[in-house]
């Protein structure tokens, strides 16, 4: 009992405010805005769900001890806001990975189904291995000196027809080189190919 100029002022234990629930409300807005924030970034923001759910909670079970021992309730409702937004956005994220993770299986599943309906028979082999052969024997037969080669209206030097030459014949062996290799790969796919 409190007394003030004569008049008795008696505060009840209804009027008092507690502390209920006030260190469940800070550790619920301080896990909330770090898991927002973990939220926020690609990719590994599905792994705020944890804290985030643990922030909801710890906001839920202070929420409740404050109401019974009427204690203020903001930083509770803060971090029960901060901390549900922070689950969806986190949420999202998880849906997305799984949701683009399942779509490359599909597409993968779907490539090999493909390659296995892929019919080459001996026939079509050989005739890639023959057209390899033939352009590499052109590429071979190529003589810069016969075509005439001019840039800018200024006709190459022997040194430049020569370079130009052992370039064409580069990229010819690497063009021969990758039709080899793919004939090479259609011939394992048929070989690996259940009959």
């Amino acid at each position: 009992m409190i007394i003030f100029d004569q008049n008795i002022i008696i505060m009840s234990e209804r009027d008092s405010y507690s502390s209920a629930g006030q260190a469940l409300g800070i550790a619920s807005l301080v896990l909330a805005i770090i898991s927002l924030l973990v939220s926020f970034i690609p990719c590994i923001g599905s792994i705020a769900l944890v804290p985030a759910g643990i922030a909801i909670l710890l906001g839920a079970i202070g929420l409740v001890q404050a109401s019974k021992h009427n204690a203020p309730r903001g930083l509770l409702i803060s971090g029960l806001i901060v901390g549900i937004v922070a689950f969806f956005i986190a949420g999202a994220w998880s849906f997305l990975i799984n949701g683009t993770n399942n779509a490359f299986e599909d597409f993968e599943e779907e490539v090999i189904e493909e390659l296995n309906n892929v019919i080459i028979d001996e026939e079509v082999q050989e005739d890639i291995l023959d057209q390899v052969s033939e352009f590499e024997k052109v590429i071979d037969s190529i003589d810069v000196k016969e075509v005439n080669i001019s840039i800018n209206n200024e006709e190459l030097s022997d040194e430049e027809k020569e370079e130009l030459k052992e370039s064409v014949k580069e990229a010819g062996k690497k063009v021969g080189d990758a039709l080899k290799g793919l004939a090479k790969d259609l011939e394992d796919i048929e070989e690996k190919r259940p009959e």
